[in-house]
């Protein structure tokens, strides 16, 4: 009550951007974790349930290789939050459009 359309989509705008650094943060962070530990993990996941990830008959490798490009993983990390915010405004301008007198005068 009392906002601004263009007040009640920054709040949403805002609240994607938190959303979408929080998010993109912990995607990297685990990401990360995943691929530090990527061969341990192969191990433990045909140890446990004899599921051979990167099978040694199809690829004479001994461990999964990895390159890591941290442009890369800045622009996906970039692009996420993007994708938030942009879809943050979707409800934003619904939300903007809406009168709260009228809303409230039937709750």
């Amino acid at each position: 009550m009392g906002a601004r359309d263009s007040q009640v989509m920054w709040v949403f705008a805002l609240h994607g951007l938190v959303v979408g650094v929080i998010g993109a943060a912990t995607g990297v962070v685990a990401a990360l974790l995943l691929l530090q530990y990527r061969n341990p993990l192969r191990e433990f996941l045909y140890d446990r349930f004899d599921v051979d990830v990167f099978s040694k008959e199809v690829y004479p490798l001994p461990e999964i290789p990895m390159v890591l490009q941290t442009s890369t993983v800045v622009w996906v990390a970039l692009a996420a939050v993007a994708i938030c915010v942009l879809a943050a405004l979707i409800p934003a301008r619904a939300a903007a459009q809406v009168d709260p007198a009228r809303s409230l005068h039937y709750e």
